[in-house]
């Protein structure tokens, strides 16, 4: 496996959960949750890696997110960006990660960007806003499962070097 694999299949994951957030997050939202696509695959990237590339990831993602969005980009990039940062440090830990324990940190980062996001940029109505969070939160651990168990198996050995 050459090194420029591991790049090409993150950039392709940013591409189709581009692609899906512009698509499909209408017909995929449930009860007022919407699947943030691009944060589900940098938290999935951010767990592999050092913090600073998990911070380049969520930047990634958050520079991706504002731009579909039409907002501020800097309110998506520093909240996208602190969140995967966070989640980075769990590979500095040298733990056995799961894709359990996965789904548990994209619903972490999930909290942790919508809150950031929400201090930058206040939102009118807080508690719709609160409940959204949380509802997005469970829907991205959901899905942050299968994209961690993708990249863990396609590059387990090569992710860290080639990023």
């Amino acid at each position: 496996m050459n090194r420029w694999q591991p790049i090409a299949l993150v950039v392709l994951l940013f591409w189709v959960a581009a692609a899906l957030q512009v698509k499909a997050v209408q017909s995929l939202t449930i009860f007022g949750a919407r699947p943030d696509f691009l944060l589900v695959v940098a938290v999935s990237v951010s767990v592999l890696h050092r913090p600073g590339t998990a911070a380049g990831m969520g930047g990634i993602a958050g520079f991706l997110q504002g731009v579909i969005s039409g907002a501020n980009l800097a309110h998506y990039v520093v909240s996208r960006a602190v969140a995967a940062f966070a989640v980075g440090h769990v590979s500095k830990l040298e733990l056995d990660v799961r894709s359990g324990y996965v789904g548990l940190m994209a619903v972490g980062a999930t909290i942790i960007a919508q809150v950031l996001l929400m201090i930058f940029a206040p939102q009118p109505e807080f508690w719709s806003f609160i409940q959204a969070t949380i509802l997005t939160a469970l829907y991205n651990g959901v899905l942050a499962i299968p994209v961690y168990a993708l990249l863990r198996r396609a590059f387990r050995k090569h992710m860290d070097s080639a990023l």
